[in-house]
Order: structure tokens, then sequence, then C-alpha cells
């Protein structure tokens, strides 16, 4: 009988499935499509893999512009015995709308739908409105801020929490600084960190950073390494390891308009 394919093979298929749909659209619309592949290898006394997904989509004008964009992140870990755990499993797409884009300040709405094995969240969806003001735009660079009001809900993969009342619908603050600068024509970086506190409990907090060193190695190529740290003040409660989790992944990426 043919031998069924691994877990990390069938998370690239997925991934396939994900990013090939977007790369036909582009050549019949000239919007921008992004696909990226990146991945880190660990070996020695403990074996680890991980590789993440990610595709995009985005329309943008002077009236509006309107981002899709889904990651997927797989890892396996492997002990002295050479026994394979799964240990990151974990996807999240995400939507925001936002009014105005080139104005130096505008609203927008956003939703966001994530699952994550490493954080024991079954299921966890959020949406909201907020306002963006843009601090720095020009030829080279990029800052802005802004500030939202979301609800969220998160169903734990856990049946035993200690989380109270763990599938209540909550609100959150959405606070968010990003950045981007060209160093040469050829090498940019890109920064974006979220801080979402609950509204009434700053004690409860979700906080990710993403920062990103892409070199151009063609018009359709970039080189990518990219750090990401996030941090849930719930998850050890609803049965996860740690709070805190990052990754440093390099990868390969490109875009299409």
């Amino acid at each position: 009988m043919p031998r069924a394919p691994s877990p990390l093979k069938r998370a690239a298929l997925a991934a396939l499935a994900l990013v090939v749909p977007a790369m036909l659209s582009a050549q019949q619309d000239p919007r921008r499509i992004e696909a990226e592949l990146s991945a880190s290898l660990f070996f020695g006394n403990v074996s680890q893999t991980l590789a993440t997904m990610r595709s995009a989509f985005e329309h943008r004008d002077s009236s509006y512009a309107l981002r899709t964009e889904g990651r997927f992140t797989y890892g396996e870990t492997e002990d002295d015995t050479r026994r394979s755990t799964v240990s990151r499993r974990s996807w999240i797409g995400t939507l925001n709308l936002d009014w105005r884009p080139y104005a130096a300040s505008s609203q927008f709405v956003l939703a966001t739908v994530e699952s994550s094995l490493e954080k024991r969240i079954d299921l966890r969806y959020s949406g909201g409105v907020g306002h963006k003001v843009a601090l720095v735009r020009g030829e080279r660079s990029t800052v802005d801020i802004s500030l939202a009001l979301l609800a969220e809900r998160t169903l734990s993969a856990q049946s035993q929490t200690s989380v109270p009342n763990p599938d209540a619908l909550i609100a959150r603050w959405s606070a968010r600084f990003r950045a981007t600068h060209d160093l040469s024509e050829r090498v940019e970086f890109r920064s974006e960190t979220f801080y979402r506190p609950a509204v009434g409990d700053i004690g409860e907090f979700t906080f990710s950073t993403t920062t990103t060193i892409a070199y151009r190695a063609a018009s359709f190529l970039q080189l990518r390494l990219t750090l990401q740290d996030n941090y849930d003040s719930e998850a050890r409660a609803r049965g996860a390891r740690t709070n805190n989790e990052g990754e440093l992944v390099v990868g390969l990426a490109t875009e299409f308009e």
C-alpha cells in the first residue's frame, strides 16, 4: 500500500492550496499578491523543524484598501530517543478594510480568526473598528499608529482550564505600531507590534511583534529573515507550557501585482 504523507508534507500541500489560487488570480487582476515559505531547523540532542507558509491579497486605491492574509505554522520536535512530537500547529486569518488609506488619518474595520495547538486555542475570533494616524509617510519610510476596540471570544482546546468564563465574549483594546524603511534599493525593514489588553483588566493581554529584514534577489523574489514573538497572558491557564513563544525563520517570498 502507498505510504501516507507525513504531517509536514500535508502542511506543505495545504499551503500550496492556499497560495496557488492567489497566484492564478494575480494573473487576472493587477492587485497585489504575496506568497512566502519560511523554515528553521535545529539538530543535536534535540532536533526541531519549523515551517511557516503565508499568503496575502491586497487591493489599494484612494478610496479604500482591503487586505486579507493567511498564515499556517507547523513544527515537530525529536528527542534523544528519536521520538517525534508535534510541537507547533497553528493557523491565523486576518481581514482589514481601511477607508481613505492615503489620508493622514483614517478609519478601519478588522477581523481575525485563529487556532493554535501550542497556546491551547481551539478557536479564537475577534472583530472591531479603529482609527489610524500616519506619523511618517515618505518615499523610503512609513510609520503609523492605530487604536481599535475589539470584541473577542476564545474557545479553549482543553476541557479543564483555570481561566474564569473561558468561552465568554470580552472587549479588548488593540494598539498597533507599524514601521517600514527601505535601507537600500534591495534591502527593506518592516516591523509591526500589537498590544491588546482586555478592557478593564490590563493584566489580561496579548502581545505580538514581527520584525523582518528582506533582501530583494530579483524583481519577483525576496529572501527574508523574520523574528516573531507572541505573548498570551492566559495561555498557561488554558494548559499551555508557557505564555511566551518566539521563532526566527528564513524564507523566500514572492509578490505579484
